[in-house]
């Protein structure tokens, strides 16, 4: 009751007052609490942080663990109804909408849908809202998503990964493409690769990134004319560590080299894991 009539948390009621107190908007009871809980207990790689104020977007945390090095996003929250394989997502201001999805930023919308006791949510991204939104007018019943959008355990690896590369990638951008022309020094040698110590100051992402670019060159240049099928081993352990399989450009081309390398071979190509 307290909370409610005083508009603060009851730990702070009843904690030393500070110097000065600022009244505000409380997040107690309001949109996407429910589902910025849910979320945080099913994966504790996830920190949703609800604004008090109405023109400050929420956020959502993304944590990395022994590779990525984190990040953060806008996050909207919105109803939704699902029919079949397609949900609805409905904006109950497109206005609060469109001032979220306006800023030049990454930003997630989560569609919320009741069911009993429990949540179903669904994840976009605001690009792919907008243009959803192009064709959607106050008479629908909200725009559609395939019900693919589900965020499931599957479903969030791949968010958690994709978005921590890519936000890795894009504070790197203009080093790795200056490192890019260094690198072909290195290439040219027959035994050597850039030292960890040696590289700028990268994010995580953008050093795993650079390795890994310089390792799938100096393979492939050292194939040529290779009479056996060699052995590969790989030390990845973790989701984390194997999604820039997924994800890298050019760790895609270098297998598909491979593939039309030595997929013909009697012995056939293999990779073996190395787990210390």
């Amino acid at each position: 009751m307290l909370e409610r009539l005083l508009g603060f948390p009851w730990t702070d009621l009843f904690s030393p007052a500070p110097d000065v107190l600022h009244a505000r908007k409380t997040v107690h009871d309001r949109d996407g609490l429910q589902a910025s809980v849910v979320i945080g207990e099913r994966w504790p790689t996830s920190r949703l942080f609800l604004s008090a104020a109405g023109d400050v977007a929420d956020s959502w945390e993304l944590i990395g663990r022994n590779v990525l090095d984190g990040t953060t996003s806008a996050v909207h929250f919105l109803p939704a109804a699902r029919r079949g394989e397609e949900v609805r997502l409905r904006p109950p201001d497109t206005a609060a909408l469109g001032r979220f999805l306006r800023p030049a930023r990454r930003g997630l919308l989560v569609g919320v849908e009741e069911q009993d006791d429990d949540l179903r949510l669904y994840v976009i991204d605001s690009a792919n809202t907008r243009r959803n939104l192009a064709a959607f007018t106050p008479r629908d019943e909200g725009f559609a998503v395939s019900g693919a959008h589900e965020l499931d355990d599957l479903t969030y690896g791949i968010l958690w990964s994709l978005v921590q590369l890519d936000d890795g990638l894009l504070a790197d951008d203009q080093t790795l493409d200056d490192e890019q022309q260094v690198l072909e020094t290195y290439l040219q040698l027959p035994r050597s690769a850039p030292s960890r110590m040696t590289l700028p100051m990268l994010t995580a992402v953008g050093a795993a990134w650079l390795g890994s670019a310089f390792c799938a060159q100096h393979i492939q240049r050292r194939l040529d004319g290779a009479s056996e099928v060699p052995l590969f081993w790989t030390r990845e352990q973790t989701g984390e560590e194997a999604a820039a399989w997924l994800f890298f450009r050019h760790k895609i081309a270098y297998l598909q080299s491979l593939g039309r390398r030595f997929g013909g071979a009697v012995n056939k190509l293999s990779r073996t894991f190395c787990i210390p």
